[in-house]
């Protein structure tokens, strides 16, 4: 058992399981976004959130053999190297949150009720930290903006376009703050600046229409490269304008608050 005491088997040993958890991370990954169907959106989820698991404990072992190899330099540099392959995707998908790709469960009975206004404890606003089962968020709620040009781009797996029935309630619900843009400027400059904010983002604008108003774009998430749609509509009102936007997830019963966080950036921004 001697070559427990050797620094280099524990460097080694960290940097063979960094290495592997880290091909494993990309694995999973890679099978999901291409879509070809080997992984689901719950089992993905899963397979991720217990590799961060495993990779946290990869990382203890990194650090451990960090620490035992203090006096050998090439055990050193392994260790370190181990250290850094497995920390940096580590902590960052733990930033990032894997759990928000896993669909959640249905609810079990009719939301409750938020008042209109209010905020939550804390000062956030109703609704954070809540999962809607909803997957689509519009600031007109009553008549939300259409998607046409992304319709093509989607892959068939994907949600229906269709603004959800009980879609209304469950928002007001649980995001009563979300609500057109009423703007001073007029419709031209308005629509200008939605182009910019959508720019801005990073988003990949798609159609952009200022006869109609009307702006289509894709964002696309940094760690799972989830694919949102968003559709912005600016009318004139008055010597203003008002601007509607609408972001909706391509897959997942919910959102864990996705889009709206979306939304809302937008409407800040704007």
């Amino acid at each position: 058992m001697a070559f427990l005491k050797n620094p280099k088997f524990w460097s080694m040993l960290a940097l063979v399981a960094s290495l592997a958890c880290i091909a494993a991370m990309l694995a999973t990954l890679s099978s999901f976004r291409s879509g070809s169907g080997t992984l689901s959106f719950g089992e993905a989820g899963q397979q991720l959130r217990t590799l961060v698991q495993v990779g946290v404990g990869v990382s203890i072992l990194a650090l451990v053999s960090l620490v035992i190899s203090r006096k050998d330099k090439m055990s050193l540099i392994i260790s370190s190297i181990a250290a850094l392959i497995i920390l940096i995707p580590v902590v960052g998908a733990i930033a990032l949150n894997p759990d928000q790709i896993n669909p959640p469960a249905a609810p079990a009975g009719p939301p409750q009720a938020a008042t209109a206004g209010m905020a939550a404890p804390g000062g956030a606003p109703a609704g954070a930290g809540r999962t809607p089962p909803l997957n689509d968020i519009s600031t007109d709620t009553q008549d939300p903006p259409l998607f046409s040009a992304v319709a093509p781009l989607r892959p068939e797996s994907s949600n229906t376009l269709e603004y959800p029935a009980n879609g209304p309630e469950i928002q007001q619900q649980l995001f009563p703050d979300i609500a057109p843009i009423i703007s001073e400027l007029d419709a031209g400059a308005a629509f200008d600046r939605a182009v910019a904010v959508a720019e801005k983002k990073r988003w990949e604008i798609v159609a952009q229409d200022p006869s109609t108003g009307i702006i289509e774009a894709v964002s696309t998430t940094m760690f799972f490269g989830f694919k949102d749609d968003v559709v912005i509509r600016v009318r004139p009102s008055g010597s203003g304008s008002i601007v509607d936007i609408r972001s909706h997830s391509r897959v997942g019963r919910g959102d864990r608050g996705k889009n709206a966080e979306r939304v809302r950036g937008f409407i800040e921004d704007f």
